[in-house]
């Protein structure tokens, strides 16, 4: 399955599907390290088969975006999980929306997010 960031059309690549996003900097992440979420070493797992998180990644700059996505034909709360020695960046995260720029909650590497039905968020974390 290919998946993707396209920074000069804002549009997220996932498997068989296009989502249209709009958030600054995203042109920054088209040269990441992609870890979809099947993989047994990706960063973040969320423990469901309807909801998926995959990661961008950029190691050297200690910065990566998680696109968080609920398949779900109705709207649930997602834990993520964050594995802080597959980030590389130490314990002290800070998560961020990516679209509002909130800072989001992460409690003993848990991130719990209320997800609407089909719908996704992004996630950009960064090191303290």
């Amino acid at each position: 399955m290919n998946e993707g960031v396209s920074g000069k059309d804002g549009y997220i690549w996932s498997g068989e599907s296009f989502f249209s996003c709009s958030f600054s900097g995203r042109e920054e992440w088209t040269t990441s390290k992609f870890i979809p979420y099947g993989d047994p070493d990706a960063p973040v797992k969320t423990g469901s088969e309807e909801v998926l998180a995959s990661t961008y990644m950029k190691q050297d700059e200690k910065q990566a975006l998680v696109v968080v996505s609920n398949w779900k034909y109705a709207k649930t709360e997602a834990s993520l999980t964050f594995n802080f020695e597959k980030f590389g960046f130490g314990k002290n995260l800070i998560l961020k929306d990516a679209f509002s720029g909130k800072v989001l909650p992460l409690n003993r590497g848990i991130l719990r997010l209320n997800m609407p039905e089909r719908d996704f968020k992004i996630i950009i974390v960064n090191s303290r």
